[in-house]
């Protein structure tokens, strides 16, 4: 990944959007109400490379893509967060809801 990646990933200001959105998301889960109504929509971020060949070389490309999507985080109405997951491996956030044994970072 590219150090300007990692920068733009790693922005203060970004993350705590990203928190304030999965806190929102639980709030909605919890049955607690909201002010406002939720919505959500995802950024993906994609490699080029085979995934099955060069993994880490398509998380690196995959990381770089996302960055350059990162700034949707900012967007007031719809919480968009940023995640890599190819292809037929990537889970939906309603998977974890449903209760499929999914991986949680942290």
């Amino acid at each position: 990944m590219k150090d300007s990646s990692r920068r733009i990933l790693c922005d203060a200001e970004l993350l705590r959007l990203q928190d304030e959105g999965f806190d929102r998301l639980e709030a909605l889960f919890d049955g607690r109400p909201a002010p406002d109504t939720f919505t959500l929509c995802g950024v993906d971020g994609w490699g080029k490379t085979d995934v099955y060949k060069e993994p880490e070389q398509w998380m690196d490309e995959a990381l770089d893509d996302l960055a350059g999507k990162a700034e949707a985080v900012r967007d007031p109405v719809t919480f968009r967060p940023l995640a890599v997951a190819p292809g037929p491996y990537g889970v939906h956030f309603i998977d974890k809801f449903f209760g499929a044994n999914v991986y949680e970072l942290d």
